[in-house]
């Protein structure tokens, strides 16, 4: 076995992207943590069928005794001990361990596999957590002590491997200024990738051209900018979609303009899909015939991926990206997207698009081209085999 991935499981595109395509590919295993159990199972020994993990402890008179729960750590703790030695023991365990995300506990027992066991321990992160003020407004509230542990927890790993080059490079801006360049650890490259097998099916269809948005609500600050576009497609008998965010959506709470802003975007959306599990909407794909992915640029955007724009590919929309690093480093536009970089420029991309059935199609055939041939299989496992042996 390669590698273990060690997943405190959220149900979002994350745990395909980062943690069951690679696994999947490269043939490693995953043991998926319950988010709701992940404090005990990373801080307490126990049998788990995710994480279990023993303290095998050797006494002053050579004596050996295991903790093997939270019951024995807590007994043994509860009285003063002396003793030659304390180390943690993983049964489950094979190959090099990968933590995506990990919180301190994972990093504590992750250094304990590495010092006393000789395993390769792997850090992964796909979001740049260093843009606090965006953080803060997502509800991730990221002080300097929590940036501080965060930084810690990556860095004490032997590899960190993020899902862009930029992303990889503000981190070790971050960890240079910390801890200097001497206590780094190796730092890779790893980008979204999709094997063919795991594309939906396409099914084909006949009706009004439909237009829209997939996202969550990280992307408040840029969808302003295709609002004029998704007006221009439904006055023009096009369905318009918003999936996951839709500021249209919200009910409570607004003040007079947060209920002049909603009903604007109903004005412009005729359908609005919420979040579904990540698994059933990938394997429909996106019900889209052009799919809108703005970002504005700056810290907090810079650091996202690409993995809209292959999430639209494999479901066979054409793509309006934004002309940024995000995407243009990339992406080439007139070959498998279009580019724009503000409202005008959405509304003229989308208004191409929906009149011009031939682009669409050359678009989206260059665009899952692309996607075959250079963000497959061999991708996920060339990039991942490189950081994981």
């Amino acid at each position: 076995m390669i590698a273990t991935f060690y997943p405190v499981v959220h149900d979002n595109a994350d745990f395909f992207w980062r943690v069951r395509a690679p696994a999947q590919a490269i043939g490693a295993k995953v043991l998926a943590i319950p988010k709701d159990e992940a404090e005990g199972i990373l801080t307490q020994p126990n049998s788990s069928g995710s994480l279990p993990w023993t303290i095998e402890v050797e006494h002053p008179d050579g004596r050996v005794s295991r903790i093997k729960s939270e019951l024995g750590w807590k007994r043994f703790n509860g009285v003063r001990r002396k003793y030659r030695s304390m180390i943690a023991d993983f049964p489950l365990h094979e190959g090099t361990a990968v933590f995506p995300r990990p919180s301190m506990p994972a990093a504590v027992l992750a250094k304990s596999m590495r010092l006393h066991h000789g395993i390769r321990t792997v850090a992964e992160s796909d979001d740049n957590y260093f843009a606090r003020s965006y953080n803060a407004t997502l509800k991730r509230q990221m002080t300097d002590e929590d940036l501080e542990w965060y930084s810690k927890g990556m860095a004490s790993m032997g590899v960190c491997v993020f899902s862009t080059a930029w992303l990889r490079d503000r981190h070790y801006r971050e960890f240079k200024r910390l801890f200097g360049k001497e206590l780094l650890p190796e730092m890779h490259v790893c980008q979204n990738a999709i094997d063919v097998a795991d594309w939906p099916e396409r099914v084909e269809r006949t009706g009004p051209i439909r237009v829209g948005f997939m996202g969550s609500d990280s992307h408040m600050w840029d969808i302003p900018m295709i609002h004029g576009a998704l007006l221009f497609a439904r006055e023009n008998g096009a369905e318009t979609h918003m999936i996951g965010f839709h500021p249209g959506a919200v009910e409570l709470d607004l003040d007079e303009e947060g209920v002049k802003m909603r009903d604007l975007w109903r004005k412009a959306v005729t359908r609005y899909t919420p979040w579904t599990s990540s698994t059933s909407f990938r394997e429909q794909g996106l019900p889209l015939d052009i799919l809108l992915c703005p970002l504005l640029t700056n810290d907090f955007t810079l650091g996202r991926s690409d993995a809209k724009a292959i999430e639209g590919t494999i479901s066979g929309c054409a793509l309006v990206l934004t002309n940024n690093p995000v995407y243009n480093e990339i992406w080439k536009h007139e070959v498998n997207c279009l580019m724009a970089n503000s409202t005008i420029e959405f509304i003229e991309a989308t208004k191409r698009l929906m009149r011009d059935a031939k682009l669409r199609y050359e678009l989206v055939t260059n665009a899952q081209g692309y996607v075959a041939e250079e963000r497959g299989v061999d991708c996920l496992r060339k990039q991942w085999r490189e950081a994981l042996t």
